[in-house]
């Protein structure tokens, strides 16, 4: 389960790169992994896998989303990132339908996607 969230700690957010909107505390995203052994090294692995991807990327250049930080509750591993405005699904959804996406737009994103896929490659990661 994902859900967006404010980061109420004291500066947490803003430490980790998160501008904080006008109501003082950052928005954020949590990804909330369910309560068992296979999920919870899954959770692990995944975490090492963001660290990587972001200490080799540390002007933020290579489109991959950024873990701030994570934590327990209630034996769920809960992972949190930055948020983003809407998933490229939702995105076609809005804007595609019935029309499709304008060609200067998916030449966009398909650059991004294919920067994103390097940066796995180079870092050693296979994405599945």
């Amino acid at each position: 389960t994902v859900m967006r969230a404010r980061d109420h700690g004291v500066g947490r957010g803003a430490a980790a790169g998160v501008a904080a909107p006008p109501s003082g505390a950052p928005e954020v995203v949590i990804k909330v992994i369910r309560a068992n052994e296979t999920m919870y090294k899954a959770a692990q692995t995944e975490q090492a896998i963001l660290r990587k991807l972001c200490s080799s990327d540390p002007d933020n250049r290579k489109h991959c989303i950024r873990l701030l930080r994570a934590f327990e509750f209630r034996k769920h591993m809960c992972l949190v990132f930055e948020p983003m405005d809407m998933n490229l699904r939702d995105l076609t959804k809005k804007y595609g339908r019935n029309k499709g996406l304008n060609v200067t737009a998916v030449g966009m994103y398909t650059a991004q996607l294919l920067v994103a896929l390097r940066h796995l490659r180079k870092n050693g990661v296979l994405h599945a």
